[in-house]
């Protein structure tokens, strides 16, 4: 019920008026019972207009002051613990408001209430917000507890197209439900996530995203297994005009994940751990005692069943024998209790190869080789015959895939391999295919796509760009397993590529050529020389359906595809496991997620160094979301840190690009886990949510060390003054580490924890969980041989009989072989 009908005059009053004339309408709307608005607020939908580029207007355009009434259907605290951000919905749709600040003044909304608020127009990445500071915005609650109106039913499709024909969105900010939806990609955060998730989901009528906030009850929630509903409010995040796309939908709580079916839920897992030539372990938790059962095979068509069917649990570990040497292989855990069956979604693992393989890095600058431990990293090198060897090499078949292309004697190798029978495919990004070079393939029979083909990377998908600089050669089945080899790296076959600073890696192992092989079947759309439009994937519309565990010439790594796969979370959980050290060379940083991981270290242990070379070019105003501004101390920047880091501009000729995205963790201690992360991928939104990417995370201290020469040619060259070898509390560089280590995190934490340590030896190791008084909680893992290097497992906080324990302290004891830790824990409740 409206007293006057909306007028861009009476959505122009002045704040304070529009506060008074509130007050006096309430009496009479609360006593019919309705919501009680302003006689001054619009309608909400009159927001949702737009000029032809999606920014708000004619009439209310960005700054116009404005008045709304409605109910509360997002309460604060629920994607923000420092800023008001919630959302009120009338009778003709719902807005976001945000307020900088607002908890720490008190501004509150709770679920249910009928509110009105005033405030100006605004807008953040084409979300239509009523967005202002806390001085000039008034509130005026009338009611609580009221109803909260039913969620809109809409499908996937139909998120995708909230951007009408005619500059409206209609639904933008409503609460909305999408029923019976499948992961398609990204990874659940079961264990609560430090950082904010983007997850594909699908309902059959098309994929959009799931956008799951760090802060909000549906981050650290059981993985729905199947299908199940999601209820949330309707936002958009498009980070560049035209504002048509980048719509998702958000859940507020625990209680908007809406499981289906019956049987036991998979609270944690399924996880492969004990990867060896010849077996695996596969392990997973259930909130029920249950089977325990595992399908597997080579194909999803699985072929082999083990398990225990008799014995109920909820903690299960099934170990899979009689596996083949260097070989890809699909898997399901399903668990049975009283109620039905529950199935997990299809998961991949690879074995280790019975063959070394071979494991090298190549840096196309000056290297630092007096920091060398003994292998000299290989800098100034000719990458671009690096890969042509490679590409001369090959027998069966190459698979590019590349961001740009523009180097005439690669062409030249490509053209050659296929005059010798060698089946060559080729994906580039479409922004660069118009290319001389990209022409010769096609006019020599190179079948060619770019990363607009089959309709990926357009408006429905949030666009993105296809940055991949990877090339699989000779993965055949049927061939040799030794001649299966990845080029990747930051490297691109382009002549600005050979001028940047890159470093590149070469990889002969079957597993991994495997995943990277799989990955790019997934964008070509088919595992022939003909590629498929209707099954091509590419962007946010692919899956997480690869192998990302390998153990390769010793060295144990894990590689993962963006967006599908979650990167920027596995990123932040290798700077959370850092004790000392983090070095970075970067060209472009604005993840805020990944910077206040890093601050967190910084902030609380002791020592601890963070130090980092920028690309200078790409920093851009402190207005372009830079970290810089951050790391470096400047006082405007967001999360400013006191004290700065160390880091620096970069020293490389001004026509040259710092092209790398590495970071470097705890090199100085070679028994603690040393840590490279490496690839394409820089740590920003369009390299997370959109573009097509790929990285290592590589667990090796030689390999940490021959990335540290690099590093400290970077940072000397660009004014850094700093050892690089000196640790945390180390002050020398050379004190032993201990034998075992032991960490919880997060702590406190809620609902789950992840307790992660490390061994310098093979070891008899038992984790358990104790209260205070010393009683016996929870057994994670009893008397397991494990080998050398970081190990995590997940505590829920329930007890061996499935049931949640209550908040408290309680005590992580770690025994491996004679060796124990022990770690004071704080449960959340």
């Amino acid at each position: 019920m409206r007293l006057f009908p909306p007028t861009p005059e009476r959505g122009g009053l002045k704040p304070r008026n529009m506060a008074i004339l509130a007050i006096l309408f309430s009496t009479l709307f609360l006593a019919q019972g309705a919501v009680a608005p302003d006689a001054t607020a619009v309608y909400i939908i009159d927001l949702h207009q737009n000029d032809g580029m999606g920014i708000p207007g004619p009439t209310y355009i960005k700054g116009t002051p404005v008045t709304v009434s409605g109910i509360v259907t997002s309460p604060d605290s629920v994607w923000n613990t420092y800023s008001t951000s919630v959302c009120i919905q009338d009778e003709t749709g719902g807005i976001n408001v945000f307020v900088s600040g607002g908890l720490n003044e008190g501004l509150h909304f709770a679920l249910g209430d009928s509110v009105t608020f005033s405030g100006y127009v605004a807008q953040y990445q084409g979300l239509t917000e009523i967005d202002s500071s806390f001085s000039v915005v008034s509130l005026v609650t009338h009611a609580t507890g009221r109803p909260v109106p039913a969620p809109l039913v809409l499908t996937c499709a139909e998120v995708n197209a909230t951007y009408q024909m005619d500059n409206t969105e209609p639904n933008e900010s409503r609460l909305i439900r999408i029923n019976s939806v499948e992961l398609v990609s990204g990874s659940w955060p079961v264990t609560p996530a430090t950082s904010n998730v983007t997850l594909q989901v699908s309902d059959g009528t098309a994929t959009t995203t799931l956008y799951i906030d760090k802060d909000s009850g549906a981050n650290g929630t059981p993985e729905p297994v199947g299908y199940f509903d999601v209820i949330g409010i309707l936002k958009q995040y498009d980070t560049s005009l035209p504002y048509y796309s980048g719509y998702e939908i958000v859940p507020r709580f625990a209680s908007d994940i809406v499981y289906q079916g019956l049987g036991p839920i998979i609270t944690s897992g399924p996880e492969e751990d004990d990867i060896s030539t010849t077996s695996v372990t596969i392990y997973w938790t259930t909130n029920t005692a249950s089977t325990s059962v595992v399908e597997y095979g080579t194909t999803t068509s699985y072929g082999n069943t083990v398990g225990d069917s008799s014995t109920l649990v909820t903690e299960h570990a099934i170990t899979l024998p009689g596996l083949s040497p260097g070989t890809v292989y699909h898997y399901r855990v399903y668990s049975t209790d009283a109620e039905g069956t529950r199935f997990s979604n299809d998961r991949m693992f690879a074995t280790i190869s019975d063959v070394p393989g071979e494991f090298h890095v190549y840096f196309n600058k000056s290297v630092d080789t007096s920091y060398s431990k003994g292998t000299d990293a290989l800098g100034n090198q000719n990458v671009r015959q690096k890969l042509i060897d490679r590409m001369n090499a090959a027998t069966y078949s190459i698979d590019c895939n590349f961001y740009s292309f523009s180097l005439s004697t690669v062409t030249d190798a490509l053209i050659a391999a296929k005059g010798r029978g060698v089946q060559v495919r080729f994906i580039i990004e479409d922004d660069n295919s118009g290319s001389y070079e990209v022409q010769r393939l096609i006019n020599a029979g190179i079948p060619v796509i770019t990363s607009t083909y089959g309709g990926n990377h357009g408006a429905d998908a949030g666009w993105g760009v296809d940055h991949n600089k990877f090339a699989v050669f000779d993965c055949q089945t049927g061939t040799s397993k030794t001649d299966d080899w990845v080029w990747t790296g930051s490297w691109n076959s382009s002549i600005a590529g050979e001028n940047d600073g890159n470093s590149c890696l070469a990889v002969q192992d079957h597993g991994l050529a495997s995943a990277y092989k799989i990955e790019f079947n997934e964008m070509w759309g088919s595992d022939t020389a003909t590629p498929n439009p209707s099954e091509a994937r590419m962007g946010s519309k692919k899956s997480n359906n690869t192998p990302h565990k390998f153990t390769i010439a010793g060295i144990y790594l894990e590689q993962y595809m963006s967006p599908s796969d979650g990167v920027e979370p596995e990123i932040i959980e290798v700077v959370g496991s850092a004790d000392s050290t983090i070095y970075f060379c970067i060209l472009s940083f604005t993840s805020d997620n990944i910077s206040q991981a890093m601050k967190l270290k910084w902030d609380t242990i002791s020592g601890f160094q963070v130090r980092g070379v920028f690309e200078g070019s790409n920093i851009g105003p402190i207005t372009s979301g830079s970290e810089w501004y951050a790391l470096s101390g400047d006082p405007g920047s967001y999360n400013q840190w006191i004290p700065p880091a160390d880091v620096w501009q970069d020293g490389l000729p001004s026509s040259d690009l710092l092209h790398h995205k590495y970071m470097i963790v705890d090199s100085s201690w070679p028994l603690l886990d040393p840590t490279v992360v490496a690839g394409s991928h820089n740590w920003s939104y369009s390299a997370n949510q959109v573009n097509d990417e790929n990285t290592l995370i590589i667990h090796d201290a030689t390999v940490a060390n021959v990335y540290l020469q690099e590093f400290a040619e970077r940072y000397h060259e660009a004014g850094g003054t700093g050892d690089v070898l000196i640790s945390a509390g180390d002050p020398d560089g050379a004190a032993p580490p201990p034998s075992i280590a032991l960490e919880a995190f997060p702590n406190p934490f809620n609902p789950s924890l992840n307790v992660r340590y490390v061994l310098t030896s093979t070891s008899v190791v038992s984790v358990k969980i104790y209260d205070v008084s010393g009683r016996h909680v929870r057994t994670l893992l009893n008397n397991h041989k494990e080998f050398p290097g970081f190990h995590s497992i997940p505590w829920d906080g329930k007890d061996s009989a499935g049931r949640e324990v209550g908040g408290g302290v309680y005590v992580v004891h770690l025994e491996a072989g004679k060796k124990s830790l022990a770690e004071k824990v704080v449960l959340l409740r």
